[in-house]
């Protein structure tokens, strides 16, 4: 018989855990992300039957988080040891994609939280899986969009976001010593953290922060989403009375394959404390 050829596998070599790569954080979810001077404040809201979890290529990690007001929030720090590529922040697509508030404000406070996730401000910030979207703002006098308006959205607008740090070592996720107490064994599980990217010969580090519905069957009729808006705009001041509808006419299924079986479509609200701070696209 005539033998087909055959080629060696190469193996992946190992790399050590002191490998300065870029690091991708996904941030997948209904999400408060505040923009401050030397850092970046991930704020969950207080959302029934929804959980946090950190994934990787190789952990998933659930969060603690409040399910209801207390004295002491939850947060989290994550920490790696980043090179600066820039000095600025660029956003890229942040006018069509974003649903952007630039105003200073302080920092929400993690107690009315489920959980705030502290982060270095990203070198590159992408947005990610753009849903549908009707925002009425106070004081708009109707609903259909014009060019001159701007109390009205009614674009697609993103749920997620995709930081980018160009150069880093080994990322680490700790408890903050303000936080309310989280087991030894989660705090273990962060500060010990594998986020290497594997089967790919493009090394980087990944981390996934997901907010996601303990629900087992679709949003069809946005409920959730309208109700984790509602919970996301009662952090952001003056937005409480912001009105949201979210598109009929994407029905979705409980096919296993459709594209957020058990996810609301919320956009996230991202806030920044100068206009220096992000370099818009």
């Amino acid at each position: 018989m005539k033998r087909g050829n055959t080629k060696p596998v190469r193996e992946e070599q190992p790399r050590s855990r002191n490998t300065s790569m870029s690091l991708i954080l996904d941030l997948l979810g209904p999400f408060v992300v505040h923009f401050c001077k030397n850092q970046v404040r991930i704020n969950l809201p207080l959302c029934a039957d929804h959980h946090a979890n950190i994934v990787t290529d190789s952990n998933d990690i659930p969060l603690y988080g409040l399910r209801q007001v207390s004295r002491q929030g939850y947060m989290y720090d994550l920490e790696p040891n980043i090179q600066r590529q820039s000095s600025k922040c660029t956003v890229e697509d942040s006018d069509k994609i974003l649903l952007l508030e630039p105003r200073t404000v302080d920092p929400i406070p993690e107690q009315t939280c489920h959980l705030v996730v502290v982060a270095p401000r990203p070198d590159t910030v992408w947005g990610l899986h753009p849903e549908a979207i009707w925002i009425h703002k106070n004081g708009a006098s109707r609903w259909v969009v014009h060019e001159d308006s701007t109390n009205v959205v009614s674009t697609d607008r993103v749920r997620g976001l995709r930081f980018i740090y160009g150069d880093c070592s080994v990322p680490a996720i700790t408890v903050d010593s303000r936080s309310a107490p989280v087991p030894h064994k989660i705090q273990q599980q962060l500060k010990n953290l594998d986020c290497e990217s594997v089967g790919t010969n493009l090394p980087c580090y990944n981390i996934t922060l997901r907010f996601s519905s303990n629900a087992t069957t679709p949003d069809d009729n946005h409920q959730d989403a309208i109700r984790c808006f509602q919970s996301m705009r009662c952090l952001v001041p003056d937005t409480a009375t912001w009105l949201a509808a979210f598109d009929e006419s994407r029905k979705m299924t409980e096919n296993i394959s459709s594209s957020h079986p058990v996810d609301c479509t919320s956009p996230g609200i991202v806030m920044q404390d100068s206009d220096q701070l992000l370099a818009l696209k």
